[in-house]
Formats: structure tokens, C-alpha cells, sequence
């Protein structure tokens, strides 16, 4: 028993230690954030590593980078409202006037005044399913920032505080990449990086790191001059009503406010291992892939190598232009120099992909187009003989065949 409370009273004071100590570091973030303000410059802003202090140290960030641009009587008072001081050193504090809260950092946060956008925000960028519209017209880098701030804003409504970004390789990409970012980081939200990368990398950067939300700036299967934005929040890809609303904060200026970090990471090696582990092939086959010079080519082809395919890559190399067709796989006529490619390499099959590879076309080994339909019971069959009686979910634009097809072999057909 004596051994027990001994152990036990030494994990408490280990505990009580650490806390302490990641105190002490808030502590001195905010002493270093108060400072800054006093000499109007922005100050460093680390990382919170107590919850308690994560709104004080986001609302005395957002003073500094607001005290540069005030009138040097009124950075003072700024800091004399802003700066909980209680707990620090003596010697910390000398010489500065301060006074405690009256409220909780959260409300002060929320109660900051609002500043309408000064920029058109076009109501048709907003559409079904996503953000899109053409560069440098509809679509700018200010929106983009606004876009990142509304996002943080309602990221860290629902208790989220870290976003996954990814872009694809159409050139307006990465200047309206570093604009989402600056948004997400102003609205006090952490950015996971994972550069140039394809949609289905980013959707497994959701299951796999510890993010809450995830953004792709993608343009999709549309032409080159377009660019857009996919959104994830929790399990939800924001649509219709959703991405209005997204654009009434961005009108109103309803944001929150912070100084958030950015982590680069590249994902393609964990990606193809876990496709690794799932995917076992019967036989070894010869592939043709065409990425339509779309993002997802490199990471299409290095995925079917390591399952033991010999690849065969046609426009595969990223290029926002689009040079040799359209990348929509869903429009036959894109998948013309496929079907050619597949004959002339006698291959087992033919993979097209779309600007963010997010949209497959399929050709078989005669060179003709297996249509979406045709895929899906593929697909579902699969599945149905891993994991019997699961549901199956389709889209309106399937056919009813699907569904007849998805009860006949024990599963439950959803439409969605």
C-alpha cells in the first residue's frame, strides 16, 4: 500500500511539474507578446501549451500585428486591457501597467469588431460542391485569404484548431495556396502542408494526422484558366447552404483571430504503404495510365509500381496547362489517346484521371470504355465478397441497374 501512495504521489508532482513548466513557457509568450505590443512590432507568437492560455496568447498576437499600424498612445492602453498578468514574476512586470481580465480571453476574441470585406466575393464562386471561379476575375488571392480566415473561424467554432492543405499543379495554385494559408493562420488555425498533392492524398491526410479539417485548391476537371477550393470539416465536405454561409462570414468580417503555425509534410510514402497493405493483385498487370498532366500522375503511377504493376505513363507529368487534353475522364472524347495507348501495349487496363485525381476513367484490355456503371459493380462486388451485407452508396447519376445489382449480391444500396 505504502508503495502504491508512493507511486501515485510521484506521478502527481510529475504532472504538476510539467505543468508548471509549460506554464512558465505561456507565461513568457504572453510577457514577450505584451512587450511587442509596447514597441509596436508583431512579436513571435509560439504555440499555446496550455489550453487555458491558447486565447490569450491568439487575442495579444493579433494586438501586436494591430499595435504596428496604431498611433504610439494608444498601443499602452491596448496591452493595459489585453494582458493577464496574475502569477508572473515580480521582475517580469516591472515597469508595465497592467490589469487583470474582467472576461475570458474566448469572449474578447468574439467580441472584437468586425470589418466587412472591401472586395468583391462573387455569390457564383460559391456553388454545389465546392469554391470555383476564374483567376483573376471572380476568383483572387484576397479572396482566398478571406476564404482561410471564414474556415479557421468555423473550424474552431465546432473545437477544431489544425487544417490539412494540398494544391494542385495548375500555376495559380500556389499563390492562392500561400493566401488560404495566411487566412487559416490570421484566424488563429494551425496549417498541415502537404504541398503539391493530389485530393485522395489530402482526404487521407483526414484519417491519418491529427487535423480537423482539410482544404485542396484545386480547379478540378475544369479548364486551366479555373481554380477553386474543396472543403472538409470533421466527416463533412462543406456543399450548398454550407459554402453560402462560408461567404456571409467572409462579407460580414465574423472571424476569429489568432497566429497559427504551418508543419510541411510529404505523405506519399505512408499513403502508398497503407495501399499497400490493403491491395493484394492475383496477377501481376501491365497498366497504362493517363493523369491528363493533372497532379495525381506521379503518385498514380508510383502507388501501381509498388502493387507489382509494370506502369505505362501518358501524361503523366504535371503541367496546369493541360497541353494534350482536357482533364475530365468523364468525357469520352478525353480518353481518345488512352484507348490507343492501351492497344498499342497490349495492356490489362487503362487508368484516367482528372486535374486532381479525384475522377477516374476506365479502359479495358480492348481498348474500350468501361462505363461508370460498370466500374461501380466491379467495385461493389469487391467489397460485398470482403465484407458481406455492408451499405453501398451511390449517386443520382447512377443508373438503377446499380442497385439491383448491389442487392443481388447481399449489400444495401444508398442512395446519396
Amino acid at each position: 500500500v505504502a508503495a502504491g501512495a508512493l507511486a501515485l504521489l510521484l506521478s502527481v508532482f510529475l504532472q504538476w511539474r510539467a505543468l508548471a513548466r509549460d506554464l512558465r513557457a505561456d507565461m513568457g509568450t504572453l510577457v514577450n507578446l505584451g512587450e511587442a505590443i509596447m514597441r509596436r512590432e508583431n512579436g513571435a507568437t509560439r504555440q499555446a501549451h496550455v489550453a487555458s492560455t491558447r486565447d490569450a496568447i491568439a487575442l495579444l498576437g493579433q494586438y501586436a500585428r494591430e499595435s504596428r499600424e496604431m498611433p504610439a498612445t494608444t498601443a499602452a492602453p491596448a496591452l493595459r486591457r489585453a494582458v493577464p498578468m496574475a502569477g508572473l514574476p515580480e521582475s517580469r512586470t516591472q515597469g508595465m501597467e497592467v490589469e487583470e481580465l474582467d472576461s475570458d480571453p474566448a469572449e474578447l476574441l468574439a467580441a472584437r469588431p468586425r470589418k466587412p470585406a472591401k472586395i468583391d466575393i462573387p455569390e457564383t464562386l460559391f456553388r454545389a460542391y465546392d469554391v470555383r471561379g476564374v483567376v483573376g476575375q471572380a476568383l483572387t488571392a484576397p479572396v482566398a485569404e478571406l476564404l482561410g480566415q471564414a474556415v479557421a473561424t468555423l473550424v474552431q467554432e465546432q473545437g477544431g484548431h489544425r487544417v490539412a492543405v494540398a494544391r494542385d499543379a495548375r500555376p495559380s495554385s500556389p499563390q492562392l495556396a500561400e493566401a488560404l494559408v495566411r487566412g487559416l493562420n490570421a484566424g488563429g488555425c494551425d496549417v498541415l502542408d502537404i504541398g503539391q498533392a493530389p485530393t485522395p492524398l489530402l482526404y487521407f491526410a483526414m484519417h491519418t494526422q491529427p487535423v480537423q479539417a482539410g482544404i485542396v485548391v484545386t480547379g478540378s476537371h475544369n479548364p486551366a484558366e479555373y481554380n477553386g477550393f474543396k472543403i472538409v470539416i470533421g466527416d463533412r465536405v462543406l456543399d450548398g447552404d454550407d459554402l453560402l454561409a462560408l461567404r456571409r462570414r467572409m462579407l460580414e468580417g465574423a472571424f476569429s483571430h489568432g497566429n497559427g503555425s504551418v508543419e510541411r509534410v510529404d505523405l506519399v510514402a505512408e499513403y502508398i504503404e497503407a495501399v499497400v497493405r490493403e491491395v493484394q493483385l492475383a496477377r501481376p498487370l501491365r497498366v497504362v495510365v493517363d493523369a491528363g498532366n493533372g497532379v495525381a500522375g506521379d503518385l498514380a503511377v508510383a502507388t501501381l509500381e509498388a502493387l507489382g504493376c509494370e506502369v505505362v505513363p501518358l501524361f503523366c507529368e504535371p503541367d496546369g496547362s493541360f497541353p494534350n487534353h482536357h482533364p475530365d475522364p468523364s468525357q469520352p472524347d478525353n480518353l481518345a489517346s488512352l484507348m490507343l495507348e492501351v492497344q498499342a501495349q497490349d495492356a490489362d487496363i487503362g487508368i484516367a484521371l482528372d486535374g486532381d485525381g479525384d475522377r477516374l476513367g476506365v479502359i479495358d484490355n480492348t481498348g474500350a470504355n468501361v462505363w461508370p456503371d460498370s466500374v461501380l459493380m466491379l467495385l461493389a462486388a469487391d467489397i460485398l465478397g470482403r465484407h458481406p451485407g455492408v451499405d453501398i452508396l451511390y449517386d443520382v447519376k447512377s443508373s438503377r441497374h446499380l442497385a439491383s445489382f448491389i442487392l443481388g449480391h447481399g449489400g444495401r444500396p444508398i442512395m446519396w
